[in-house]
């Protein structure tokens, strides 16, 4: 994977799949909307470089090249979302029901809103990426709540 690429949401739609083959048929229909909010975060995930960049330009802002370290860094992080991926898709098959599924895709849904908050506070209110940030950041707490519901 290259360094302009995005992974998209690191939680998958087969994660899910996995919830509703395990679910009751009672269950199952309350697990649909889970299917659209994972779909979303996917598009978002994979549009947001592309978004970062045009919003940078539109505001003038020239694009640095990325430093060594900054590289790097992009690397593993590739490297630990194909980690996860494959950790949360063994868990999500070794569990015994969807409840358990969707506690294990809830934890690392948390993980991913907390970054997302922290990159969300971290962007100045002027800076013309800060929209793009927040969407991200909204749309994961949306996507924990939801699952919050589904378990409680």
């Amino acid at each position: 994977m290259h360094a302009a690429e995005s992974a998209g949401y690191v939680i998958r739609l087969e994660h899910i799949q996995v919830a509703i083959d395990k679910a009751t048929a009672d269950e199952r229909l309350n697990l649909e909307p889970l299917v659209d909010a994972v779909r979303e975060l996917d598009e978002l995930e994979r549009s947001t470089p592309e978004r970062v960049a045009k919003a940078q330009a539109d505001a003038g802002i020239e694009k640095r090249p990325l430093s060594k370290a900054a590289g790097e860094a992009i690397a593993t992080s590739s490297d630990a979302a194909r980690e996860i991926d494959r950790l949360l898709t063994r868990k999500c098959n070794r569990a015994d029901s969807a409840v358990a599924v969707l506690k294990e895709i809830l934890t690392i849904a948390k993980q991913n809103m907390k970054s997302a908050n922290w990159l969300d506070n971290a962007t100045p209110d002027d800076d013309p990426t800060k929209a793009i940030y927040s969407e991200l950041y909204w749309k994961r707490r949306e996507f924990v709540s939801i699952l919050r519901e589904l378990i409680a």
